[in-house]
């Protein structure tokens, strides 16, 4: 990594930081009670961003996002729980697959 790389990283990483820290606390003065409503809300949007930025990144259209819930919705569920006997037992892992 050169200098100029990891002097913007620094920079970066600092105006990230100051910027969530007035943000949290903005959102934390507006809001009633004592709940860290501040805190809570900065970390959602910085997951949305984060979220929006790899589809985006990785190429992904809104064709390919209704492809993937036409796949979630044909399926039905994803995670398939079973037992060690059941991933042993080979007639089983057969019907799985």
């Amino acid at each position: 990594m050169t200098r100029p790389t990891r002097l913007l990283i620094f920079v970066g990483s600092g105006l990230g930081g100051v910027l969530r820290y007035l943000c949290g606390g903005a959102v934390q003065r507006l809001s009633v009670g004592t709940f860290p409503i501040g805190p809570l809300t900065i970390n959602i949007v910085g997951c949305l961003c984060i979220w929006k930025g790899f589809i985006v990144a990785s190429g992904f259209t809104s064709d390919a996002l209704t492809e993937i819930r036409q796949f979630f919705k044909r399926v039905g569920k994803v995670i398939v729980a079973i037992s060690v006997r059941e991933i042993l037992d080979e007639e089983i892992a057969q019907r799985l697959v």
